[in-house]
């Protein structure tokens, strides 16, 4: 595992999930590796958060069935934003 001097260089990490336990899970995970983390539970949530601050997120973790808004239409989204987020698909 990447020093967590190297992992802060990253950015601020966006985990996106309908499911609070896997999505809270994930993101203790993440802080415990010295990661800030931000948390949203839909996909219209995550695409906001991004749309205010497009270069504020490094690794996105983005479910692809999420209420309202589903996960590929956030990766495009953000990606739409001029986010240069690294995504992965779960």
């Amino acid at each position: 595992m990447p020093s967590q001097s190297a992992l802060a260089s990253v950015g601020r990490a966006l985990v996106v999930d309908d499911e609070a336990e896997l999505r809270e899970g994930l993101a203790e995970h993440l802080r415990n590796h010295g990661l800030e983390v931000a948390t949203a539970g839909d996909g219209r949530a995550a695409l906001l958060a991004v749309e205010r601050r497009p270069s504020a997120f490094g690794p996105m973790s983005v479910d692809v069935e999420l209420p309202v808004l589903g996960g590929f239409e956030v990766v495009k989204g953000a990606h739409a934003t001029g986010s240069a987020a690294a995504v992965v698909i779960a």
